[in-house]
């Protein structure tokens, strides 16, 4: 069932709806891309989905199809995302969308919170170490190491009131 169209108890005529049913075939996830990006997306492009009410798991799609006019109230574009993974969801769900632009397989990440600049701070035989980085693609929570960094590097999170050089003890958890 998609809707009720009435509640219980109200009289209908024999012509009146009362529910709408529909058969789902592919499942499809409603969003809307700023106008800023939309020339980047096209349709089979990969996507990642996160829904809040299902615990944050990460699901796949592709997308299927962008709405062909910008709404300008929003200054988006509509796009629907066809659900690759088997997911129940129910309408109205809340998702979180990432469009992946490109993507790169064993690659350095830290933490955004990390970066200050193009610089992040290293701990080094008990010292902060300034580090000039260079980075690549990057979301909200990591950015890609292209320079300036290798594995196993202790990176400092949040730096606040750190000064290259400082000394700083190490406490294992």
């Amino acid at each position: 069932m998609l809707e009720k169209l009435v509640d219980a108890g109200t009289t209908v005529a024999n012509i009146d709806g009362i529910l709408v049913l529909a058969k789902q075939v592919n499942l499809q996830v409603e969003g809307k891309v700023d106008e800023l990006d939309a020339a980047k997306i096209v349709i089979g492009q990969k996507v990642l989905l996160s829904f809040d009410s299902l615990g944050g798991q990460v699901y796949q799609g592709k997308v299927a199809t962008i709405a062909p006019r910008i709404d300008n109230a929003t200054k988006s574009f509509k796009i629907k995302v066809d659900v690759t993974d088997d997911v129940r969801l129910q309408p109205g769900m809340s998702a979180e969308l990432n469009i992946l632009q490109s993507e790169r397989t064993n690659v350095l990440l830290i933490p955004v919170s990390a970066i200050v600049g193009n610089h992040v701070f290293i701990v080094q035989n008990e010292r902060v170490t300034l580090r000039t980085i260079k980075t690549g693609i990057r979301n909200n929570n990591k950015a890609e190491i292209m320079e300036g960094l290798e594995k196993g590097d202790l990176v400092i999170l949040n730096p606040a009131n750190i000064q290259d050089g400082d000394s700083v003890s190490l406490i294992k958890k």
